[in-house]
Order: structure tokens, then sequence, then C-alpha cells
């Protein structure tokens, strides 16, 4: 029997469009164990199964004889809300696979298959390893690096009851962006970066602005403008998290109120209070 623990993911962090991610106090649970034929208790079982699609390809990546699996999932993780539930799917499929053939997980291995599936490591890696991680495909391999954020710092994450898909998020963002857009972006990463590990608030609240995608995703639905007009006016910093729609607020209050935030928005919304998961995914194997 195998045992998988997977975070929950917050993605882009405002400018740090397809580079930035954080892993998050939200968790996809895996029991797998081999079984005569292929069985999913949580998520359905077909072809179109993240998890058994990801165990496969590692499995004839790496040369593995791929087996029926009995698998059990119990995840906190809501489904396309842009917090990784896809990445964590396919991170517990093919660390399945590299667990059950090997007896041990080697993450650097992890990455490069679940990246070459997905394509998006900001999502991936920050879920293998934890913490706040920027990512870069670098001619087929993922280089990483590992940010600390600053322990006044609290987290909060809006999730409203509507999905939004990653492909339909990303077909609206235009081909080409104004080179202007393009610098603002890049000149905010590194202050970005600077506010989350020192506590600087002030500077966090213009550093994680964006003209790269949030622009344009903020307009898929109308509490967007309702839920960001009464948070601009309290002077909170926030960003759209992966794709959408779910938005994180970071503030250096331990309590802060924002429900009235959420009046006169269509959707429901929740409030979560999210901490930081600085493991990444856990795991254990049982004969």
């Amino acid at each position: 029997m195998i045992r998988i623990r997977v975070p929950a993911t917050s993605a882009n962090l405002g400018p740090g469009f397809d580079c930035l991610g954080l892993a998050i106090n939200r968790y996809a649970d895996f029991v797998i164990n081999l079984s005569d034929q292929n069985a999913c208790f949580g998520f359905e079982t077909s072809e179109d199964n993240l998890f058994l699609k990801a165990y496969r390809y590692a499995c004839e990546q790496d040369q593995f004889q791929a087996h029926p699996l009995n698998v059990e999932m119990h995840s906190e993780i809501p489904m396309a809300r842009g917090l990784g539930s896809s990445a964590a799917l396919i991170v517990a499929g093919i660390a399945t696979a590299l667990i059950e053939h090997t007896k041990s997980l080697d993450r650097s291995r992890l990455i490069q298959l679940a990246n070459a599936l997905e394509g998006h490591p900001d999502n991936i890696v920050p879920a293998i390893v934890g913490g706040l991680c920027a990512s870069k495909d670098c001619l087929g391999k993922v280089e990483i690096i590992r940010y600390p954020i600053h322990a006044s710092y609290h987290f909060k994450l809006l999730v409203p009851d509507f999905t939004l898909s990653t492909e339909h998020s990303r077909k609206v963002l235009p081909s080409h962006f104004e080179r202007e857009d393009a610098v603002f972006n890049l000149s905010q990463i590194p202050f970005l970066l600077d506010a989350l590990n020192t506590g600087n608030m002030d500077r966090l609240r213009w550093a994680i602005a964006d003209r790269i995608h949030q622009n344009v995703r903020m307009h898929l639905h109308p509490d967007f403008k309702i839920i960001t007009s009464h948070l601009d006016a309290i002077n909170l910093a926030y960003y759209l998290s992966g794709a959408g729609p779910s938005l994180m607020l970071v503030t250096n209050e331990e309590e802060v109120s924002i429900k009235h935030c959420l009046e006169g928005t269509q959707a429901q919304w929740s409030i979560l209070d999210v901490r930081l998961d600085t493991k990444g995914i856990v795991w254990s194997h049982e004969t």
C-alpha cells in the first residue's frame, strides 16, 4: 500500500505569470493498492483520469510495468478553482509509479516527469517541494529557486461556487503583449519577492500588481470587479490564484474583516484561512 499527500498550490502571484507558485495547507490524500482492475474512489475511473494517465506516463517513460490500481482519494482541494487540483493528481500519479517500482521517491525525477506531462512547473514544483518557488523549464530541465516568506504574513482564500477551467482562462489571453506591460511585470517580480521575504507590506501592496493576465481574466465573471473594488478601497494585497477563479489575499493582520467585500456578488464565496505548506509531497510505502 502507498499513501501520498499532495498540497494545493496557488500560482502566478500577480506578476509572476507561469513562473511563481506557493504550496498551501489544503491537501489531496491518496491510498493506492495493486488490484485486478483500475478502480478509483473519490474521483472518476476513466481514460481521462489524470492520476491514471500520469501513472501510465511515468511507467512508460521509465520502462516500468504498469499495473491496475485501486486508488482512494480524499481531497480538500476544490476542482477547477485555480488551486492546483490537476497538478495534485498528476504529481500523485507519477509519484505512485516511482514509489511502486523503486521503493523511494526521487523528487528531481518527479518534477521532470510531471512538468513534461503538465507543461507548467509553477503549480507542479511547489506541490512537490513546498513553499514559495520560482521555476523555469530550461532546455528540458526544470530549474528551481525556493524563497522564504516572512512569518508576519497571513493568507486568506476567496473561493467561489463556480468553476473556471485553465483551458478557457488561457484562451482569453492575448497572443501579444505591449512592451511597457511586459517591462512592468518584469520589474515587479524582484520587489514582490523582496516584500514577501522581508515582511514589507507597503511594498507588497504595489509589487503584487500585474498587467499580463489578471486584467483580462478579471472580466470573466462580474463578481471580480465587485470584490476587487472593495479590496482596493481598504488597500489589501491580492492576486488571482492560478488561472482563477479563486482570489488570494495577503495581509500582515491576523484578523481582518473582508465579509463586506462579498456584498452584491452573484456567486457564493467561501473565505478560507490558509497557511504556507513547506513540505510538499509526503508519502509512505507499506508492504
